[in-house]
């Protein structure tokens, strides 16, 4: 019997020194956070103005998502660097532990990131056609007759348009794919040289490139989704500090459209937010 209580109590001792050698792990990267030693955090990241942006490209801006997670964790000690890369690569870089987080991703492509309470942006999708083209929606299967441009892997959490773009998957008369980076302006230049009848994009993106290209007036919003779309930046859940920053992530975000902070970040991508709407 004393035999058994004392194993009983060595394998307690031995989970308590193991949670206390986890908490003190823990409480060591908060505190070199907290007294600024500088540890760095790597993104996967893609080419998605207003979004997150190439930099070289796009005179320095780097987009609202990252420069979000700048406000938020390089005050706590941590250095933001990313990568681009095209969508689905990033996804899988971070799956691969190759990054410690991505800076856009949609919740429901990655469910096992470590994501924050709130998204950063809640844009939305619009269906965008060349301004002087007689086309009209009123279902997918008005469609049917149309060469549609959409982004590859890509899904826009419309279960009409979901399903209407996986039902004509490798149709390359109704649906054009592309893959790589810069894709936004890539499909607009395809609606405008009539390469492609209409393209399914959030309406962040077309309103960014359009006024970049200055083609505003040359494109024509026929159709705005109904979408739970939903724009995070995220944590790999093997990094051990991947909670303790998403809620400090939320926090930021928060604060930053509780004070009206964020419009001066929309501002200079020319966009508008629409998570107070």
């Amino acid at each position: 019997m004393l035999s058994v209580l004392s194993d009983r109590k060595s394998n307690v001792d031995y989970f308590v020194s193991l949670i206390l050698i986890l908490l003190v792990n823990v409480n060591s990267v908060y505190a070199k956070a907290n007294f600024g030693v500088e540890k760095e955090l790597n993104f996967a990241s893609i080419d998605y103005c207003p979004f997150t942006c190439d930099p070289d490209k796009e005179n320095g801006k780097e987009g609202i998502m990252i420069e979000v997670l700048r406000l938020s964790l390089e005050p706590i000690g941590y250095r933001v660097k990313f990568d681009i890369m095209p969508y689905s690569r990033a996804i899988a870089e971070v799956k691969l532990n190759n990054y410690d987080g991505i800076a856009v991703v949609i919740k429901s492509h990655a469910p096992s990131f470590i994501y924050p309470e709130l998204p950063t942006l809640r844009p939305r999708v619009g269906l965008y056609i060349k301004k002087e083209r007689n086309l009209s929606y009123s279902s997918t299967d008005s469609l049917k007759n149309s060469l549609m441009v959409v982004v590859q892997d890509y899904k826009y959490d419309n279960a009409n348009f979901d399903a209407y773009i996986a039902r004509n998957k490798g149709n390359k008369a109704r649906i054009l794919s592309l893959t790589g980076n810069n894709t936004v302006e890539r499909a607009l230049k395809s609606i405008l040289f009539q390469r492609a009848d209409v393209y399914l994009e959030n309406q962040l993106s077309v309103a960014y490139y359009a006024t970049g290209l200055e083609i505003k007036n040359k494109i024509q919003l026929i159709h705005s989704i109904p979408s739970d779309i939903n724009d995070y930046s995220a944590f790999s859940p093997t990094i051990i500090e991947a909670k303790y920053l998403s809620i400090q992530l939320s926090s930021t975000i928060k604060e930053l459209y509780e004070t009206g902070k964020m419009n001066a970040i929309f501002k200079k991508y020319g966009v508008v937010s629409s998570l107070q709407e």
